[in-house]
């Protein structure tokens, strides 16, 4: 992980609430807005789980009859794989500006696709 992930890690661990005072605290850590968030797309940052995640902006998708996710209904938020005891699942996970009290995705760079 970089030393700007860890700083932001740390900043997160320190802050169980994220406001307005803290939201502008990130960014300025390098965190990408909510508002500049693009549909589907993956992006690098940092939480507890993962340091990849996609950000998906419409509600219901994907369809939970093409593919069981977690709150299929549920959008704007990040997906996820994650391992946990030897099994691959999806979850959700907020950007810090609709936390919920639980795990936050710190976006701080688009991925963008490639040949490898």
């Amino acid at each position: 992980m970089s030393e700007s992930l860890r700083k932001i890690y740390r900043y997160l661990r320190e802050h169980k609430v994220i406001g307005e005072e803290q939201l502008k605290e990130l960014e300025s850590m390098g965190m990408i807005p909510r508002e500049k968030l693009k549909d589907r797309t993956y992006y690098r940052g940092v939480c507890r789980n993962t340091r990849v995640a996609m950000w998906v902006e419409s509600p219901g998708w994907p369809s939970k009859d093409k593919l069981p996710l977690p709150n299929g209904d549920r959008g704007p938020c990040f997906y996820h794989m994650r391992e946990k005891a030897n099994v691959i699942f999806v979850e959700t996970i907020n950007h810090p500006a609709d936390d919920d009290g639980f795990d936050l995705f710190v976006p701080v760079e688009e991925l963008l696709p490639s040949d490898e």
